[in-house]
């Protein structure tokens, strides 16, 4: 009956057989799917390479020529009675496509799991499974409409199966050519004017089907976007499952905290500093969800040199964490990569764009007079204040202060000299954080300089002679030549910031 009456077959089964494309078109949709996750979650370094050998299988082939035999089929019969059949030809042109990219992406997985794929090659395989996916749930609708019954008017069908058994075919359009018009002409002006034809005879069924393409489209991209696949940037709070965290600052330098350089090797440290609040009673954080990845490499947290960046925050060591806590994280960054697109991402599908500070080198100074407060809260420290209201620079300064001895109080007095240098007493008060003492920070930040006949000299070390009990200012040891000196402030140096004070 199919080799005597095939048109009559096909419209008996139109909507069967589109319902069965759809279903093929659909299990490969998966299938590409499938393939697009993997190297998405591979390229963000949440996917092991050993799962490659997991995602390839052959049965696509199977599934691709059953889609392509139905369409030729279909194809054929429609152009016997000389219905519209421009879509077949796209359809079969379209999965030849997406069988060649799935197997190019096969190619790419057997290279990922054997060997290692270079990251362009990935990108490009994933991009290409981007585009087939968006045309293959195009053709998904077309034929699920078709399946559904919603083109009855174009194909006329209502018509065809009540005079199926009768010796009568359907009006045929005849092409009236003038001259020796050139056969490609001909049929280039016969399509666009089929074209037309479909388009004017279903123009409210095309419509709606770009409508709703252009919905899905818009839906799947807002989803992706702000949803399955956002990108958040520094200080946007991400929540994930366990945690809610948020990346505060970022930092690249080469040198400790007392401003030397760590290593001289082609190699930079990125400090993230993030505020971190577990959702669950306490938790402790699994580091190896949270990688830096730039546009060719990806790098994993080394928290072997966090001592040379104590000043920039608490170093995170496996603490338990209930409320927010602040913790910094080190990556040990390749120069060549310093310049790049750089992203924090967890567990493989939190991404978040970060702009690190090069705190390296000097991006802002500030000068300083005698009784105005210096506020050290936009520098690394991020706290802390000094104010200088005088300052006085003797050889020789006696200093009272009183004692007590079983519970009676007495007075005494001490000299605070040097024996090769002079003695500064700065009338101070100060706050600094509570992971320096005052010692360590004058050696670490703080620069005595002076002028003499314009020639700039450096007291880099200040010994701190002051008594224990005396809390309103500082008695320091100084080159004796400042004495003489026309000019003298301090500097105090805090990575990429400088705030000047001038005494005299």
């Amino acid at each position: 009956m199919i080799l005597k009456k095939p048109y009559g077959f096909l419209i008996k089964h139109f909507k069967l057989i589109h319902l069965i494309l759809t279903a093929i078109y659909i299990l490969l949709a998966i299938k590409v799917n499938a393939l697009l996750k993997y190297y998405n979650d591979f390229i963000a370094g949440s996917e092991s390479k050993l799962n490659a050998i997991n995602h390839i299988t052959n049965y696509y082939l199977i599934a691709v020529i059953a889609s392509i035999i139905i369409c030729l089929i279909i194809y054929a019969l429609m152009r016997y009675k000389k219905k519209p059949k421009l879509l077949y030809l796209i359809l079969i042109a379209l999965y030849l496509v997406v069988a060649v990219i799935i197997n190019i992406s096969y190619d790419g997985l057997n290279d990922i799991y054997i060997a290692t794929l270079d990251a362009k090659t990935q990108r490009l395989n994933r991009d290409l499974l981007r585009i087939i996916i968006i045309f293959q749930y195009i053709s998904i609708c077309f034929t699920l409409v078709r399946g559904l019954g919603f083109d009855i008017k174009k194909f006329n069908f209502k018509e065809d199966i009540a005079e199926l058994e009768l010796d009568i075919t359907d009006a045929e359009e005849v092409e009236l050519t003038i001259g020796h018009t050139e056969d490609l002409q001909r049929k280039i002006r016969r399509n666009i004017r089929e074209l037309k034809y479909y388009y004017k005879e279903n123009k409210l069924f095309i419509n709606t089907i770009i409508v709703i393409v252009l919905i899905i489209l818009a839906s799947t991209i807002t989803i992706n976007r702000e949803i399955i696949n956002k990108v958040y940037n520094e200080n946007e709070q991400v929540s994930t499952d366990n945690y809610n965290f948020t990346i505060l600052k970022t930092y690249i330098t080469n040198k400790s905290y007392s401003g030397e350089v760590i290593t001289s090797t082609d190699t930079k440290y990125l400090i993230v500093k993030i505020s971190i609040a577990s959702k669950m009673t306490v938790s402790e954080l699994n580091t190896s969800n949270i990688i830096l990845k730039t546009n060719n490499n990806t790098y994993t947290i080394n928290q072997k040199y966090y001592n040379n960046f104590i000043d920039l925050g608490t170093s995170y060591r496996g603490q338990s964490i209930s409320s927010p806590k602040t913790y910094i994280f080190i990556f040990n960054v390749k120069n060549e990569d310093i310049n790049d697109k750089m992203q924090i991402i967890y567990a493989g599908n939190k991404k978040i764009n970060i702009n690190p500070v090069n705190i390296d080198e000097i991006d802002e100074s500030k000068n300083y007079k005698l009784t105005e407060t210096i506020d050290l809260s936009n520098s690394p420290l991020e706290s802390g204040n000094i104010t200088i209201n005088n300052y006085e620079i003797k050889n020789k300064f006696e200093y009272t202060y009183n004692y007590e001895v079983s519970g009676r109080t007495y007075t005494s007095k001490m000299n605070i000299t040097s024996a090769s240098k002079t003695i500064m007493h700065l009338k101070l008060t100060y706050q600094i954080p509570d992971k320096f003492t005052i010692n360590e920070f004058l050696e670490n930040y703080v620069k005595l300089k002076y002028k003499i006949n314009d020639k700039e000299y450096t007291n880099a070390v200040l010994g701190n002679k002051t008594p224990g009990s005396y809390h309103e200012g500082l008695y320091l040891e100084v080159d004796k030549e400042i004495e003489n000196a026309s000019k003298i402030w301090l500097e105090i140096t805090i990575r990429n910031k400088k705030y000047i004070c001038n005494l005299k």
